[in-house]
């Protein structure tokens, strides 16, 4: 009986994990689509399960010529993602979805009254909260030179739940864009990079606030409804038409 009831629990368990999964999905997918134009937040919410995203997972290659040391800085989540975007498609929308950790253990002065009741003045100020950044290179990173530029930034409180978030990372995708003269892909991709500081500035250890890149072999429709860190990406047409002599550079949608 004792066994059943455990076997309940996990899998319960389970499918709430799988279900916040989803709901984090399809909210990004709310986001990306309203921004393209192919959903109306009003409209039935129905579309959005039925519209599809590109989503990548991070690799576990590291950019070609960067410093394994400085990779491997546990002050800095680094992340390299192998994009199948072509010259031909312009990024309008692109998000990382992240899972930050529940915190246990957190400290707090609050203290009840005799009825009960929490004083809400001093659970604000109690309240402790982080700053997560994700930025681009836009060189290679070496042990000495991390060029970077920032793309996103939220601040979120520390609580004893886990919860997705989602950065707005397209113009990192924009610079790692295909060009004619680099046809291939990844010249100019030298990964992203996730950094965590605490309300007075200090550098915090990201691995400690987010769920780390895993390099288990899996199936990426399964990683979509976990805690792994993926990058979902709506990418249109582009095309190059001469109206009245002047060249002019349309985007497409419609797909």
């Amino acid at each position: 009986m004792v066994m059943v009831m455990v076997m309940v629990m996990v899998v319960g368990k389970r499918r709430l994990v799988d279900s916040q999964g989803q709901k984090a999905i399809e909210d990004i997918k709310s986001r990306v689509l309203a921004l393209t134009g192919r959903f109306n937040l009003s409209s039935n919410a129905n579309k959005v399960q039925r519209e599809r995203l590109t989503m990548f997972s991070p690799t576990c290659q590291t950019p070609r010529n960067t410093d394994q040391e400085a990779w491997a800085d546990p002050f800095s989540m680094n992340m390299h993602f192998q994009l199948n975007l072509t010259s031909g498609e312009h990024v309008v929308a692109a998000k990382l979805r992240i899972y930050k950790l529940p915190q246990e253990n957190l400290t707090s002065s609050i203290s009840s009254t005799s009825g009960g009741s929490v004083v809400d003045e001093q659970e604000e100020e109690d309240e402790k909260k982080i700053r997560i950044s994700v930025y681009y290179y836009t060189k290679t990173l070496r042990k000495h030179r991390a060029k970077k530029r920032l793309m996103d930034s939220l601040v979120t409180p520390l609580t004893n739940e886990g919860t997705h978030l989602a950065l707005d990372v397209r113009q990192g995708l924009r610079f790692w864009r295909l060009t004619p003269r680099n046809p291939h892909g990844n010249g100019s991709n030298h990964g992203l990079v996730i950094q965590v500081e605490d309300q007075d500035g200090r550098p915090l250890k990201p691995a400690l606030y987010i769920q780390e890149p895993s390099c288990s072999n899996g199936d990426d429709d399964q990683k979509a409804y976990h805690h792994l860190p993926a990058l979902f990406v709506r990418a249109c047409t582009r095309y190059v038409r001469v109206v009245n002599g002047e060249t002019v550079t349309y985007v497409n949608c419609r797909h």
